[in-house]
């Protein structure tokens, strides 16, 4: 008898196309090649890796590459880089899959079910993405508290912590407000701006206080009738996030001010 011939390997190549946020790190993909034969292969992802933080680091991410029901495996070829705070660096996701596989239906995931995931399809065909894209608030207004006036300019809407590199939970989002600090008396000792001075009013009428990881408020001694500019705030909001809010402004007079914006 005449033995069975081996199917001949067979490659197949698309062009991504997509990017995501993770973690701190911009992740842009470029093109995906599976290698087959008839007892499986390996898929490898071509991909750009954008510290957007300040420090150190490489993509801190569970990933799932599913297909067809199946859940690939990560396969030895994994290059995830370590990259220098604002800077970037190419690496390789990298699979095992079964003879089965196609990119038809191919999504990579980023995060657990726990985290708010970045969702990668492979073709147009395998799904929405989603990018966990920060999102520009368009917040601004003046507020003042006794001898404290905060001029709000600008905020962002985001699922990571690049401070941190770290990534939200399902169903939460960090705001950072951008604002400049005033403090309008003549008194020569300053005044010490804290946490303590800002707060967020959220939709429902609830009032946060800053994140308290030692990473997300600005802490100033600003200088009799002078101000400090660029200061910033963070703060846990809940997604979906539209609605009207406040940055409230607070001394140490007891007195209060709010600056009112809106999510859409």
């Amino acid at each position: 008898s005449v033995p069975a011939e081996e199917a001949s390997p067979t490659s197949m190549t698309v062009d991504v196309g997509q990017e995501a946020w993770f973690a701190g790190f911009h992740v842009t993909f470029g093109t995906a090649t599976a290698q087959l034969d008839s007892y499986g292969g390996t898929v490898l992802i071509e991909a750009e890796f954008e510290n957007t933080g300040d420090e150190p680091g490489s993509l801190d991410a569970t990933l799932d590459l599913a297909y067809g029901g199946e859940h690939a495996e990560e396969a030895f070829e994994m290059d995830i880089p370590n990259v220098p705070g604002g800077s970037m660096s190419d690496g390789t996701f990298a699979f095992r899959v079964d003879d089965t596989f196609t990119f038809d239906d191919a999504v990579l995931t980023l995060g657990l079910s726990t985290n708010q995931q970045a969702v990668v399809p492979l073709t147009p065909t395998a799904g929405e993405a989603v990018t966990q894209e920060p999102v520009a608030i368009d917040a601004a207004g003046r507020g003042t508290a006794d001898t404290l006036t905060i001029d709000l300019h600008g905020g962002e809407m985001r699922a990571d912590q690049p401070w941190s590199h770290g990534q939200m939970e399902d169903g939460s989002f960090v705001l950072t407000l951008n604002y400049d600090a005033t403090f309008e008396s003549d008194f020569a000792g300053g005044f010490a701006f804290t946490a303590e001075n800002v707060a967020l009013r959220l939709p429902d009428g609830t009032t946060v206080g800053v994140i308290q990881d030692g990473r997300s408020q600005s802490i100033e001694l600003i200088g009799p009738e002078s101000t400090v500019k660029d200061l910033y705030s963070r703060f846990e909001i809940d997604d979906p996030a539209g609605g009207g809010y406040a940055l409230l402004v607070r001394s140490f007079e007891d007195t209060e001010d709010e600056i009112p914006f809106s999510i859409p």
